[in-house]
């Protein structure tokens, strides 16, 4: 069985790399399949983490965002479901909390597997303080999903 899947793959210890986004066309990147927005992995998984975007002139995080995936109860039969996607576009950008899309744990009693980690994307004029970032997978009786996507890029024409 497999988990869902979101920036990281499921369950096949492999990841998925962007860079060198073009700000001109960043409203159809950011919305596209690689960015948004967590899917269920199997006809039997939990729901896949939120998405979360933020654009302001200035971002300052002393919390926590949460776009992870809930794990799977025990019992279930269950697989994982990949964590979600946030996206924070800003001019200034301060991260003193925590920003997760962390992929959701199987169910410990099938053989399905964790889902993937999902994606944090920030782009900032300035260059950002990041803090605490987590894409990482989820846990899979079968398999653990893989880590997501972290991506950050300083660009001029924000």
């Amino acid at each position: 069985g497999r988990g869902g899947g979101e920036g990281g793959s499921v369950g096949q210890g492999q990841t998925q790399s962007l860079s060198n986004i073009n700000t001109s066309n960043l409203e159809t990147i950011l919305f596209s399949k690689s960015f948004c927005c967590g899917g269920r992995g199997t006809e039997r998984a939990v729901k896949s983490g939120g998405s979360v975007i933020l654009i302001a002139n200035s971002i300052n995080i002393s919390g926590t965002i949460n776009a992870s995936s809930n794990d799977a109860p025990a019992d279930s039969n269950y697989s994982g479901s990949g964590g979600g996607t946030v996206i924070c576009l800003s001019e200034t950008f301060t991260n003193s909390g925590s920003i997760l899309a962390e992929g959701g744990d199987s169910d410990p009693n099938t053989d399905y597997g964790g889902g993937g980690g999902g994606v944090i994307a920030v782009i900032t004029k300035q260059s950002p303080t990041l803090g605490t970032l987590s894409v990482s997978g989820g846990t899979g009786s079968a398999e653990n999903g893989s880590n997501g996507t972290i991506f950050t890029q300083t660009v001029s024409g924000l």
